[in-house]
Formats: structure tokens, sequence, C-alpha cells
């Protein structure tokens, strides 16, 4: 098992390489940085850094600050299905005339669903450290 904090530091030509051939060789690397923005100010690119990150088998994300970081881990997740109910109730009372006192109530429950982001970089900004 290999251990590269602020791995940005790290980044050089065969890096990627590094990368693909470590879990042939028997190796795992855990790779370690503050933002998302580290290794794209290293690399120059974020085409480049999201080409090594797809090399990269598993992500965990922990207690982050920037933005940047959360969107690009939010960015794998899948949309999930959320149910909102809306409970309507109505009455309607009134005195007719010709035949007496009337009286009508109606309830009904609406029942919408719309596709949101698994979570939000808010959500992850709130985690604590560790």
């Amino acid at each position: 098992m290999i251990h590269g904090d602020e791995f940005s530091d790290l980044i050089g030509p065969k890096f990627k390489t590094l990368i693909n051939k470590s879990g042939d060789a028997g190796y795992q690397l855990n790779l370690y940085t503050q933002t998302w923005s580290d290794p794209i100010a290293e690399l120059g690119s974020e085409a480049k850094v999201v080409q090594l990150a797809g090399n990269i088998g598993t992500m965990l994300i922990m207690g982050v600050k920037e933005v940047a970081t959360c969107e690009m881990f939010i960015k794998q997740l899948p949309e999930v299905s959320v149910s909102e109910i809306m409970t309507v109730s109505g009455v309607t009372d009134g005195v007719d005339a010709i035949g007496g006192m009337w009286f009508t109530s109606n309830n009904q429950d609406h029942v919408s669903i719309s596709r949101v982001p698994m979570i939000l970089p808010a959500d992850i900004v709130t985690f604590p450290k560790g």
C-alpha cells in the first residue's frame, strides 16, 4: 500500500502510468489532497486532472471546504427521485333559500416526483473533519 499525501506534489509525466500499473503490480495507492484545485494548478488543465481521476478506482471525500472539490465529487453521483406530497383540504358551507343548508368537504393529496442531486456541496462542507 502506498500513501501519497498532497498528491499534486507527486504528479509528474509518469504519474498516470503509476496509477494504471500499481493495481496490476499488487499495490494499492491512497492519494490525498486538500482541494481539487491543487492537482489542476499542478497540471495546468482541468481536463488532464479529470483524465487522471478516471484512472483512480475509488474516491472518498471527507471534511472539505472548497466548493469545486465538492462539485467534482457530486458530478459522479446519480440523481435521485424525491416525492413531495401536498395535502389540500377545503370546505364550503352555505344556505340555499329553497333547499336549506348545504355543506361540502374536499380532501386531496397531490404527489409530485422530481429528480435532484443525491447530495449538494453544502452537505459536504458541513461534514466534520475526519
